[in-house]
């Protein structure tokens, strides 16, 4: 019974250690903006649970009272199976689940599945120094592990490391060339190292491939709107929110392409959108505001993304067809809209 209390207080130790991590990195995750007077914009972070009280792991509470209090804790049990940690988590219960896979991991050190899904479940809660360490764990038994290789590298970029990123995306991309996840993370770290053309030709790539990969639309967007071409931005916006009408950053990020071409009613509706999908989300709240004093100051453009997002679902569909002259694919340097 020593030995069993002894070796879960290490866990629960660990635990705790994490716990306070997350406390400092909750307040990394931020949506980006072009200032505080100009439109805020969002790319391709995913939705991850915010810590709170109702989530946090049952080893973390222990950790949050006395140190003499943890000592007389009774562990619930010590063996903990793969199907019950993952319950936990295909339950959202991601707390809980990074406390379950953490014993899991500990007490089966060369399953791969174990380490990545700790460092998953972490990544989900935003604890991102224990996200790194599992998927570097996962990666010391399979250094091909596409899954692995592509979910740190989303942990690196959100942890602000976009060229440590950069080096296991291209990993990913020699094994898996047509990984679509990968070439959006492509773009993603391209973009963050300030490499436009590169990451606009890896966006482009992720939609030939895949029509109806959203996100990347989006972030090719993004891209534009950062350079200005905002006009150039408008209709893979469109073509987003046509796919997915559900994902409010999309449409926080279409307004703001609307409202830099003069659509002021269209770019008004387009953060109310946001908003109503996304009520707590200030910065499509601040762009609202904003173009309804603007709106009213001004005759309002009409848009129709309709039309717009037609226009690029064709383009989409030339940058599928191969050349009459030499049969090969479309070189990205010739796409509509990508300058070198």
């Amino acid at each position: 019974m020593s030995d069993i209390k002894t070796k879960t207080g290490q866990l629960k130790k660990r635990v705790g250690d994490v716990a306070v991590a997350a406390t400092l990195l909750v307040a990394l995750w931020v949506s980006y903006g072009c200032g505080t007077e100009e439109p805020e914009v969002t790319q391709d972070r995913f939705q991850r649970a915010v810590p709170v009280a109702s989530a946090t792991p049952r080893a973390t509470q222990a950790a949050m009272v006395s140190d003499e209090s943890v000592a007389e804790v009774e562990p619930r049990h010590t063996d903990v199976t793969y199907e019950e940690a993952d319950g936990a988590f295909r339950d959202k219960r991601y707390g809980e689940a990074t406390d379950l896979f953490l014993i899991y991991a500990t007490e089966n050190p060369n399953n791969i599945w174990g380490h990545y899904m700790l460092g998953l479940s972490a990544w989900k809660t935003g604890v991102l120094p224990q996200a790194e360490t599992s998927f570097n764990h996962a990666l010391e038994i399979d250094s091909s592990h596409v899954k692995t290789l592509i979910n740190l590298s989303r942990v690196l970029l959100d942890d602000g490391r976009p060229a440590d990123a950069l080096e296991h995306v291209q990993r990913v991309i020699e094994i898996a060339p047509e990984s679509v996840d990968g070439l959006r993370l492509l773009g993603r770290a391209n973009d963050d190292l300030g490499n436009p053309d590169e990451a606009i030709e890896a966006y482009v790539r992720a939609i030939t491939l895949d029509p109806e990969d959203a996100w990347s639309m989006n972030n090719l967007g993004l891209v534009l709107i950062r350079h200005e071409r905002f006009e150039e931005a408008l209709r893979p916006l469109a073509r987003a929110v046509e796919i997915r009408d559900d994902v409010s950053v999309f449409f926080n990020n279409l307004g703001i392409a609307l409202e830099r071409t003069d659509h002021g009613r269209g770019s008004a509706d387009a953060y109310q959108r946001a908003v109503e999908l996304d009520p707590v989300y200030e910065k499509a709240q601040q762009n609202l505001a904003r173009a309804q004093n603007r709106n009213n100051d001004s005759p309002a453009q009409v848009v129709d993304l309709t039309v717009l997002a037609e226009e690029f679902r064709r383009e989409v569909e030339g940058w599928q067809k191969p050349t009459v002259v030499t049969g090969e694919p479309v070189s990205v340097d010739s796409l509509p809209g990508v300058v070198r």
